[in-house]
Formats: C-alpha cells, sequence, structure tokens
C-alpha cells in the first residue's frame, strides 16, 4: 500500500552536468545540490507529507521529455531527493536501517510534462517487485513494469 506520493516537475541536473558543473567550480556543485534538494523539498511539502516511522520502500519514476539523457545519469539525482526526505523530516534518515534496500528506479517518457513521481510504501521484503507492480498498477492505470508497453 502506497502511503506517499509526490511529484516533482520537470526534471533535475544529471550526473554528467553536475560533473561538468564540478570541474568548472567546485562551489557551483554545491549550489547545484542545495538546488536540486530545495525543487524536491518544495514538491515534498506541497504534498503534505507527514513523517513516516519504520523503514520504507522508495520507487521513483523518472518520466523524461526525450530519450536524449542516460538512465544512470538522470537517476543521480535520487541522492537529494532521499535528502530532502530526511530534510523535510519524512523519514528520520536515509540509512539502511530506514531505506533497507536499494530504491527502485523506473523510466518513461512524456514530451509535454516530463517529472519524477516518488512513492513511498513501508517495507516489506517478501513479494517487494510484485507489491509495487500492483500498487502502481493501481496508482497510475497501467503496469510500469511491463516494458512491452510504451507509456508517452
Amino acid at each position: 500500500m502506497i502511503i506517499a506520493k509526490f511529484v516533482i516537475p520537470g526534471r533535475l541536473m544529471s550526473l554528467n552536468e553536475y560533473d561538468g558543473d564540478a570541474r568548472a567550480n567546485r562551489l557551483k556543485v554545491a549550489r547545484d545540490k542545495k538546488s536540486m534538494m530545495l525543487v524536491a523539498a518544495l514538491a515534498i511539502r506541497e504534498a503534505a507529507i507527514r513523517q513516516i516511522d519504520g523503514p520504507v520502500d522508495i520507487c521513483i519514476r523518472w518520466i523524461e521529455p526525450t530519450r536524449r539523457r542516460d538512465w544512470d545519469n538522470v537517476t543521480f539525482a535520487k541522492k537529494a531527493i532521499l535528502d530532502a526526505l530526511q530534510k523535510e523530516n519524512v523519514i528520520p534518515s536515509d540509512s539502511s536501517k530506514r531505506i533497507p534496500e536499494p530504491t527502485i528506479d523506473l523510466g518513461s517518457y512524456d514530451r509535454l510534462k516530463p517529472r519524477i513521481e516518488v512513492y513511498i510504501k513501508p517495507y516489506k521484503r517478501e513479494m517487494r517487485f510484485k507489491g509495487w507492480e500492483d500498487d502502481l498498477t493501481e496508482e497510475l492505470g497501467f503496469n510500469p513494469f511491463n516494458m512491452e508497453e510504451e507509456h508517452e
């Protein structure tokens, strides 16, 4: 059961963009991370998410406008999202005690409305992926784990 959801409009900085800034100016990367955290924090506040006790499982659905950026570069921004969850007191920490397994990342495309959807539910080791498949299919109206379907 999904207990929290928030949507970050647009997209966040990729790893390649972040690395480029790091080479150009070390102070700029600190501002870059702070900026990404602020965007995520605003989305968390807008969704009015309260503190969640106990370990959680997190699924992030990255919806890009085009296929230009590699998924490994896109998902780099998850650190800023997890840090924002901690800063906004949704989770007390992003340690492995609170987030026992890596986040689940799903990718999709929407030219008109790129965004990042973040779903949070209580952590349950058994049937982890099946649980996400059922919950997200109900939430979205289609199965995002079905790689044969294209959703734009």
